[in-house]
């Protein structure tokens, strides 16, 4: 007589799998609880280290900044037949700093084809050392066409080591689910002693 227990079949397994990796991620610290600017260009909420500053808090003469270029995908092929798989778009964009804040004075959301489709930072953003402010496009957004991007604007008042800028894609369908990352690319780099 055999006491084995039948083994579930693979395709559950995947399933159990993708679930288990979900609510891991839903269940972190840090990615869940914060208010998020919406995909209409509203501002974070204040928070203790992003806050929103006057514009004119953002005038002053840089000593350190950066444009940056994030790509990023609304949907992704996925099979031999035309099939978009439709991914939603987390931006993040973290002041590596330890001790000085920096200031985000625009995040713009550019389409496939060059043009602007929304700015996420209608006043600048103060972040704070070591903190990040995270943007986000709902997966059913299609406004930027499948391959668009984002423009950082970031500046400081004394030298700071450079912000980190990356985009998350994900998409879930059924039980398959589609995840990766793009690094941004410095554009322009302000450097003053």
């Amino acid at each position: 007589m055999n006491d084995r227990q039948p083994r579930p079949p693979r395709i559950a397994m995947k399933s159990l799998a993708w679930t288990s990796a979900l609510i891991v991620l839903a269940a972190t610290p840090g990615c869940q609880g914060e208010k998020q600017p919406n995909p209409t260009g509203s501002a974070a909420t204040a928070r203790k280290n992003v806050t929103e500053i006057e514009p004119s808090l953002a005038t002053f003469a840089p000593k350190a900044g950066q444009t940056i270029y994030v790509p990023v995908y609304t949907s992704v092929s996925v099979s031999d037949r035309p099939h978009n798989f439709n991914l939603a778009i987390n931006l993040s964009v973290r002041n590596t700093d330890q001790k000085a804040p920096i200031i985000l004075k625009s995040v713009r959301y550019i389409d496939d084809d060059g043009t602007p489709v929304r700015e996420f930072t209608p006043k600048p953003l103060k972040v704070g050392p070591l903190a990040s402010a995270h943007f986000y496009v709902n997966e059913s957004d299609n406004s930027g066409g499948r391959g668009a991007c984002f423009l950082i604007d970031w500046i400081a008042d004394q030298p700071v080591t450079d912000a980190m800028v990356e985009s998350v894609m994900v998409g879930t369908a059924n039980t398959q689910g589609v995840s990766f990352t793009c690094n941004g690319r410095v554009l322009t780099d302000i450097r003053h002693p």
